[in-house]
């Protein structure tokens, strides 16, 4: 099924766009308006700052084989903001920290959640730290051990797919 239809006629030595078509077909209305003028972009970089470029370690996901490894908790927060799967409205997720317990130094991966018992990820995290009941402190999870399902991405990092109990 086409979305044009034939183009709207127009004064000589102008181009016009063709109407677009909904799918109920009803014609898109036009507008008369100019599209705002977007703003200047703005720079924070100056011509002789310098950068550096890093080796990896800490910043991205640590560099290990996928498969089962223990991790260790080394972070814990709870984060609002937009949400990305409905435009204009916002979410909280918690997000956890986790490094490898033997290589906490080779990077860590993060891993989001919900925060509703109905976020199976979540619950699955709580089961893997050994949390019970429905409410907990960071300061009473941070350094707690879990085991991580690790899998690599078609981006060539490595996730954590799922957790387990250590």
């Amino acid at each position: 099924m086409s979305t044009a239809t034939a183009p709207t006629p127009t004064a000589p030595g102008t181009v016009k766009r063709p109407r677009l078509a909904w799918r109920n077909g009803q014609a898109v209305p036009e507008s008369s308006e100019s599209p705002p003028a977007a703003p200047p972009q703005q720079t924070t970089t100056s011509p002789e700052e310098t950068f550096t470029v890093g080796n990896g370690t800490g910043s991205k996901s640590p560099d290990v084989e996928p498969g089962v490894h223990r991790v260790v908790l080394t972070d814990l927060v709870k984060e609002t903001g937009e949400n990305p799967f409905e435009p204009g409205q916002q979410r909280t997720v918690y997000i956890f920290t986790f490094a490898p317990q033997n290589a906490v130094a080779d990077g860590t991966w993060r891993y989001y959640t919900g925060v509703s018992l109905k976020s199976k990820k979540l619950t699955a995290v709580l089961t893997a730290l050994k949390v019970s009941g429905s409410t907990f402190k960071k300061s009473e999870l941070l350094g707690r051990e879990a085991q991580a399902l690790i899998e690599v991405t078609e981006q060539g990092y490595t996730r954590i797919a799922n957790l387990f109990p250590a």
